[in-house]
């Protein structure tokens, strides 16, 4: 399989991308590590989209039939997929990609967005049917047809979207379905509240957990809650 790499490969990175190449084809799971600075980022995007690219000629050509499969690329947090949105840029590949975060990242409504939380959140469902509608939220559907799909991390959307006055938390959430390449953090992915909130189709993805050792403190974060003393104490008190 043809894989465009932006320079020679070292060895590292051949064997590298040929495990990646051989889970896919496979539809295995796998663990690949490599070591700091062997360019596994671009290693795993490379092979990746390169098989996804010959997927999707198979499709045209009516070689396979179904649904075509999407990359889901989950990373820690916004910062590290913003690094590897940076590492795309350098190579050949084109992909349709959208980002997905919360209301608290891209909401660009200065009149509500100074909110977080549960806050935000019921400010923006007031601001999309309040007497004074949502400017970006009304200009959903703008967002959604003329955003261009290459990557952008959260400060590009900001810019953009108060440029071109649409939501672009909404922009993204619509075309989510339609991208080839999906990034998002961990929690978006594990938690099962985040994740009915966007319409995702998770089967038949290819999902990467990139620095994958963080992957098990989130989901102890997501599957865990504070009981503060308080409460027990109120507890033993009705209890008596």
């Amino acid at each position: 399989m043809p894989v465009y790499f932006p320079f020679k490969p070292y060895e590292c990175q051949n064997n590298y991308m040929a495990k990646v190449i051989t889970a896919l084809k496979n539809s295995e799971n796998a663990l690949l590590e490599s070591p700091t600075g062997t360019g596994k980022t671009l290693s795993l995007l490379c092979a990746t989209l390169a098989w996804l690219k010959a997927e999707r000629e198979k499709y045209r050509s009516g070689k396979i039939d179904g649904e075509l499969p999407k990359i889901i690329y989950c990373s820690r947090t916004h910062s590290q997929l913003a690094q590897v949105q940076k590492e795309l840029a350098n190579t050949a590949f084109e992909p349709r990609t959208v980002l997905i975060a919360s209301r608290d990242h891209l909401c660009v409504n200065q009149s509500i967005n100074m909110n977080k939380g549960f806050a935000l959140n019921a400010a923006c469902r007031n601001a999309q049917k309040g007497l004074s509608p949502c400017i970006f939220y009304k200009n959903r559907d703008k967002g959604k047809t003329q955003m261009p799909w290459k990557a952008m991390d959260i400060e590009e959307l900001h810019k953009l979207a108060q440029r071109e006055q649409y939501c672009p938390y909404f922009a993204n959430k619509d075309r989510a379905s339609a991208a080839d390449l999906v990034f998002m953090p961990y929690n978006y992915l594990i938690d099962e509240k985040i994740q009915e909130n966007f319409e995702i189709e998770y089967a038949n993805s290819i999902i990467i957990f990139d620095e994958a050792h963080n992957v098990a403190p989130t989901a102890e974060d997501v599957s865990s809650f504070e009981l503060k003393a308080k409460y027990l104490e109120q507890s033993l008190t009705e209890i008596h």
